[in-house]
């Protein structure tokens, strides 16, 4: 839904400046973010449909830090056919594709889904109170894959992360020693709402 939103609101601001326009975008997500590309196409197909007058193409990269010659070379070979912005969902920065914009011309928005900037003003908040460790608690096992990308080599906070609770997990805590100093739940309201009356 945020995509979405994100790029509807971009193209209806574009559609306001040029009455008639085609829009090329390049959409750079993680290889680990297989529902992604999908929901780029969707939001793509509605915005298009909600901006008479506007015709939308895209080319969704998936990036693969373990091979990420092959993703460079799609990136450059979607480039090369012209865009009119490259769009970086990617979970941290991909350098290659800075400099490419940058020697292009091309711009380059960079933009964190989920609950990437929550991790982080969560991290930023458990260190400001000196925390040592923490349990963290997600809705999904690629919600875990993106905190843990977003925590490694960032944070100082000893971390354990894991998708759900389950009755395994519970038991887990609460043998846990030393006892984690906070408890992290993050997810949509009906996760948390959930998760906390589970444990409650």
């Amino acid at each position: 839904m945020e995509l979405q939103m994100f790029l509807l609101i971009l193209l209806i601001n574009l559609g306001c400046v040029v009455s008639e326009l085609s829009l090329r975008f390049v959409i750079i997500t993680e290889n680990h973010d297989a529902e992604l590309p999908q929901a780029v196409g969707r939001a793509m197909k509605l915005a298009e449909e909600n901006t008479p007058g506007m015709t939308v193409s895209d080319d969704v990269i998936q990036l693969d830090r373990e091979n990420d010659e092959e993703s460079y070379k799609k990136l450059c070979s979607a480039v090369s056919k012209g865009v009119s912005i490259i769009v970086d969902m990617s979970w941290s920065p991909w350098e290659a594709a800075e400099e490419l914009s940058s020697s292009t011309g091309i711009p380059l928005v960079r933009t964190l889904l989920g609950s990437q900037q929550l991790v982080a003003g969560f991290n930023s908040y458990l260190e400001s109170r000196n925390a040592t460790d923490a349990a963290i608690l997600l809705e999904s096992e690629s919600d875990v894959d993106r905190t843990l990308y977003e925590l490694l080599g960032r944070s100082h906070v000893r971390v354990w992360v894991h998708a759900g609770l389950t009755r395994d997990t519970a038991n887990a805590l609460k043998s846990m020693r030393p006892e984690p100093s906070f408890f992290v739940v993050v997810g949509d309201t009906d996760f948390v709402t959930a998760t906390y009356k589970r444990v409650r």
